[in-house]
């Protein structure tokens, strides 16, 4: 029989064991982001429940040993209105919030590197061209972060597809997609409308390079 002093020496076992895993972690991305380019946009898609939230955060977790909640996570209804579409600049990494020294520094090298991340909101299983405005917008960088994905939904509905793209006419070219991360949850159904409609959004290309806007990964 467990008594509480044996759970405990679990405990730090069982933590231990997770910190040096999460150190060699870090020496990997640390060894990779090394040798690669400058940091990448990646947008992170899928439907509600595909887990993305949980994914970044635990992105967050091994770079910066904190158990911080960086993106919100959701259930069941608030899970499907949570419709904002959000940001985070190198992985939402901020050196001042390290309490690990050797661990800030490891970062401070390579921070300029870290991908930023696009969180794209929760969407359903859906192929429409309202959809593929969005994607489209999104991928640009034309729309601003903190926008809420059901209130463009609802001009979209008001004044008809092609709305969204005269009224976001300016883009930020430094922030563009450079990396789409579908995001699939194994307790759900494949997604093969949403995976066409992305597929779709992602074979336009850019008249002036010829080039494919966005690369699939």
């Amino acid at each position: 029989m467990l008594d509480a002093s044996n759970i405990y020496n679990m405990y730090l076992l069982l933590s231990h064991s997770l910190d040096i895993e999460n150190a060699s972690l870090l020496g990997e991305i640390v060894e990779l982001l090394d040798m690669g380019r400058d940091a990448e946009v990646i947008m992170l898609i899928g439907q509600s429940g595909a887990d993305k939230s949980v994914m970044l955060n635990t992105v967050h977790r091994v770079l910066t040993g904190e158990n911080f909640t960086l993106a919100r996570q959701g259930t069941g209804y608030l899970q499907s209105v949570t419709l904002d579409f959000e940001r985070y600049y190198n992985c939402g990494v901020y050196l001042k919030t390290f309490r690990d020294d050797s661990r800030r520094g490891k970062i401070d090298a390579i921070l300029h590197k870290l991908p930023h991340i696009v969180d794209c909101a929760g969407l359903g299983d859906d192929d429409s061209p309202e959809l593929r405005e969005i994607l489209e917008l999104l991928v640009g960088s034309f729309i601003p972060k903190g926008t809420n994905i059901a209130a463009l939904q609802s001009k979209q509905e008001q004044f008809g597809v092609g709305f969204l793209k005269r009224v976001f006419q300016k883009s930020n070219p430094a922030a563009r997609v450079t990396k789409v991360a579908f995001i699939q949850s194994g307790r759900d159904a494949i997604p093969r409308n949403l995976i066409k409609c992305l597929n779709e959004v992602l074979s336009i290309t850019d008249p002036a390079t010829l080039k494919r806007k966005c690369e699939l990964t």
